[in-house]
C-alpha cells in the first residue's frame, strides 16, 4: 500500500512553532541534501517572506497570478513559478496564509485556489 501525506514522518525542524513537511521520507538523499542547503542558507525563509509580500499586494490571486505579479527582481530571487507554490504550502502550514474561492486562473485558465493573508492569531 502507497503511503499517503498523513503516513509520511514530519521534518524535525519547525517555524513559529509549526513543522513544516518539506521533503519525505522516501525522496532520494539528493532531495534531503538539496532541502538542508535551502534552509541552512536562509534561502527558504527569504523566499518566504517574499511570497508572503505577494500574497499581501495582491490578495485573492492564484499561485500563477502571483508569480506573473512579482517583480523581475522578485522573479530572479525565487527562480521559478513552483517555488511559489512550495513556499505557500509553508505558509499555509504556518498559518500566515489561507486558501479561499477556487477559481479560473487568468495566466493559466485553469482552475486554482486563491490565497489569502490569513487572520490574526
Amino acid at each position: 500500500m502507497q503511503p499517503t501525506l498523513f503516513d509520511l514522518p514530519v521534518p524535525e525542524h519547525a517555524t513559529h512553532g509549526r513543522t513544516v513537511p518539506t521533503t519525505h521520507t522516501h525522496d532520494p538523499a539528493t532531495s534531503h541534501q538539496a532541502d538542508e542547503h535551502h534552509r541552512s542558507s536562509g534561502k527558504r525563509d527569504r523566499h518566504r517572506a517574499l511570497v508572503l509580500g505577494l500574497v499581501i499586494r495582491h490578495p485573492g490571486k492564484t499561485a500563477c497570478e502571483l508569480w506573473s505579479l512579482a517583480t523581475p527582481e522578485e522573479k530572479a530571487l525565487l527562480a521559478e513559478m513552483q517555488e511559489v507554490r512550495r513556499r505557500l504550502t509553508d505558509l499555509l502550514h504556518m498559518e500566515d496564509v489561507k486558501q479561499t474561492a477556487s477559481r479560473t486562473c487568468t495566466v493559466k485558465g485553469t482552475t486554482q485556489t486563491t490565497w489569502r493573508v490569513a487572520d490574526a492569531k
